[in-house]
């Protein structure tokens, strides 16, 4: 595996993407030469903490502090591309997702990794040990149980949560996976021995990806199709006197009705809509709160497939 990210960037057009018009065609390609330095020396030392520790600790404590650190390094990614840029009102650097694409930016910006300022590697590791002390202490005394499935096919059996919580994809407001790969191909080099098998496809899976990309092939019929599928195995694992809870973007509200309806394909009828606006000038979202239709699971009628 190469030491700067060789992976190939999307093709040219995919949604969200304007890079690969000015001659980048790598990942590695975002990266000016000292922020690829930086980067890689920062992989570099992870490993080496990693190793040291396995020589003095057992029961994983190599692995969980290598891990934590990855997610530092990936942060660092974040104020550490050619697509950072200056903010003149505060007179700081902004990170490189300034929205959720990576289009070609006019100005370059770029921070000392280690000078306490926007980027620095000690005020990212402030907020990931944070993260860890907020998300370690048990609730109920009872830990928590992690596991990656698609959200159309459900590891958990019949009516077995309370709740069913969901931030569903936007048509093509986001191309998730595909802006995913800015962080994987950095974690594969931080984290990607430990990991094997969450790394095995070498980039995001997309075959199977919810969106509307025309690129892929996928138009709106196979977007609300998909979200039909996932919104009934939502219904299928929500106990009777469960809740649903759809979070959606207010402006995509009326877009996004005929994939999360409580008709036939899902089971699952809406009875609160909460609308609120952010303080900070963020676009108005919504909370839809569903609760499960009294019909037994294999009663429902199936999805249309994609």
């Amino acid at each position: 595996m190469s030491l700067v990210p060789d992976e190939p960037l999307p093709p040219q057009g995919t949604l969200g993407f304007r890079v690969q018009l000015y001659g980048m065609e790598q990942w590695g390609d975002l990266f000016a030469p000292r922020q690829a330095l930086a980067l890689t020396t920062l992989v570099r030392l992870v490993h080496e903490v990693g190793e040291n520790l396995a020589d003095e600790h057992e029961n994983g404590m190599a692995t969980a502090v290598q891990t934590c650190l990855a997610f530092i390094v990936d942060k660092a990614v974040q104020y550490n591309s050619s697509l950072c840029r200056w903010k003149p009102l505060g007179e700081n650097l902004v990170d490189t997702f300034g929205r959720q694409a990576l289009p070609m930016v006019w100005d370059f910006s770029e921070s000392n990794i280690l000078g306490g300022a926007s980027g620095d590697f000690g005020a990212l590791l402030h907020w990931v040990i944070k993260m860890i002390e907020m998300t370690s202490t048990p609730i109920g005394n009872r830990g928590g149980t992690v596991e990656q499935s698609s959200a159309t096919a459900h590891l958990l059996p019949d009516a077995a949560a309370q709740c069913f919580f969901t931030d569903p994809p936007y048509y093509d407001a986001v191309p998730y996976a595909d802006l995913s790969d800015f962080f994987i191909v950095w974690l594969k080099r931080t984290i990607g021995n430990h990991y094997t098998d969450l790394f095995s496809t070498g980039l995001a899976p997309k075959d199977n990806e919810c969106i509307v990309d025309e690129i892929k092939g996928k138009d709106k019929a196979y977007f609300e199709a998909t979200m039909g599928q996932a919104m009934s195995k939502g219904r299928r694992i929500l106990a009777p006197d469960g809740i649903g809870v759809v979070f959606l973007c207010l402006q995509v509200h009326c877009r996004m009705g005929s994939a999360t309806s409580g008709d036939d394909r899902c089971g699952l009828d809406c009875y609160w809509f909460l609308a609120y606006r952010h303080r900070d000038g963020i676009a108005p979202a919504c909370h839809e709160l569903r609760r499960p239709r009294l019909i037994h699971p294999s009663r429902l009628p199936p999805s249309p497939e994609p």
